[in-house]
């Protein structure tokens, strides 16, 4: 009988240690996939990508950024077709409506002499839906710390982010400067993380993804993470690292005592004259202890984006107003040394603060986000190009096939 008992003790302990393996398994299991419907959500191969990039402020915890009063862009008197124009690109010759098609374009917009000239919506879009802008964010990021430094909150570019930042003296960060940030010159890597492939978020996918189908948080801890790279010193050699820009976002967190959507609703989007409010996504469900997706999360109509590019334009003036110093604009659209000139795996392009300048005579200066979200300067042509897209073939280099575009468009 005793041996019975410890028989059926011995199964029934089995069974429930078998019960909570396969409990555990299953857990594991809906977890990852909740991950993988997440990326799915953002991912631009998926065929629902354009519909998906309208509803995203939906379907995850934002922070609103609320307009002040809408300043009006005119329409021009004479409007540009596109129909029948052509642009070259590493010796093909298309048609700017063919590239519309291919990429998946959802929106596009030309200004010239800070009037609309040509204006289109596609996949159901409108003038007044809010779309992701990816790491068209970046630039924005860069646009705050300007901001910040002429608030006096940040004394300058060269200090030390560990200044700000004491928590990254034990991480890769230790002697990067503000500058080294904002122009991914920093020498530091995540091991295991495909950090050569940061143009699909890979070196801070993980977290990111963790907390967008769980509101995990993790954001604002995950620069600490980051590793020196052995043998490379900060300014040597230019990386895409997307946590360079979390790590600036953490810094306006702290230098400004509030949230960065705050600090950019007063500073930047009320004086912009915005049409609708912006979205930032945040890596938790509760406002409370959240930060902002600052490598990537801004959400805003295609209008608005122009608003961004026009006053950038102006030497970082609109609306009456200076928004953020003219030097921080020349400064943030100039490769000033030679890590940040002639990128390699980036046709004929160079890189500011957190700016993208194609090669040329034209002065032209970008802002670029995954699957084709586009604000493009030509100060030369006092033009501005905005554009959104799901493109599904988008990589590192196809942003210049966008710089043909815009350059066809240019053309008389």
């Amino acid at each position: 009988m005793k041996h019975c008992f410890k028989r059926g003790l011995l199964l029934g302990v089995t069974l429930v240690a078998h019960l909570t393996a396969f409990a555990a398994a299953d857990s594991r299991e809906a977890a990852a996939w909740t991950i993988r419907q997440s990326m799915a959500n953002f991912s631009a191969k998926n065929d629902a990508a354009p519909i998906h990039y309208r509803q995203l402020h939906t379907l995850y915890p934002v922070r609103t950024l609320q307009p002040g009063a809408t300043v009006d862009i005119p329409l021009a008197q004479a409007q540009l077709s596109l129909r029948g124009r052509d642009y070259d690109y590493l010796g093909v010759t298309s048609t700017i409506e063919g590239y519309l098609q291919r990429k998946r374009i959802t929106g596009l917009m030309m200004l010239e002499d800070g009037s609309i000239r040509h204006q289109s919506h596609f996949f159901g879009y409108t003038a007044d839906d809010p779309r992701i802008l990816f790491s068209t964010t970046k630039s924005i990021v860069s646009l705050l710390v300007g901001i910040a430094i002429d608030d006096g909150l940040i004394k300058s570019v060269d200090d030390p982010v560990t200044v700000y930042l004491p928590e990254l003296k034990d991480s890769g960060y230790a002697g990067a400067t503000i500058k080294h940030v904002l122009q991914m010159t920093t020498a530091v890597h995540y091991p295991g993380e495909d950090s050569g492939a940061a143009g699909m978020g890979r070196d801070i996918r993980g977290v990111s993804a963790r907390s967008l189908a769980f509101g995990a948080g993790g954001l604002r801890e995950h620069p600490q993470h980051a590793r020196a790279k052995p043998g490379v010193r900060h300014g040597d050699s230019w990386e895409y690292l997307n946590t360079n820009t979390q790590t600036l976002t953490v810094l306006l967190e702290r230098v400004s005592g509030r949230t960065v959507s705050a600090y950019a609703e007063e500073k930047l989007w009320r004086k912009l004259g915005a049409e609708q409010p912006a979205y930032w996504l945040i890596d938790r469900y509760q406002d409370s202890g959240a930060i902002e997706h600052g490598w990537m999360g801004l959400i805003m109509t295609l209008h608005d984006m122009a608003r961004i590019g026009l006053m950038v334009e102006n030497g970082g003036y609109w609306n009456g107003q200076q928004i953020v110093s003219s030097s921080w604009v020349k400064a943030s659209t100039t490769a000033d040394n030679a890590a940040v000139r002639s990128l390699a795996g980036h046709r004929s392009t160079h890189y500011g603060y957190q700016w993208w300048m194609p090669e040329g005579d034209e002065g032209e200066f970008m802002s670029v986000g995954h699957a084709g979200q586009i604000i493009y300067v030509n100060p030369a042509h006092d033009t501005v190009i905005v554009q959104t897209a799901a493109d599904p073939a988008w990589g590192p280099g196809t942003k210049e096939e966008a710089v043909a575009v815009f350059r066809a468009m240019l053309a008389p």
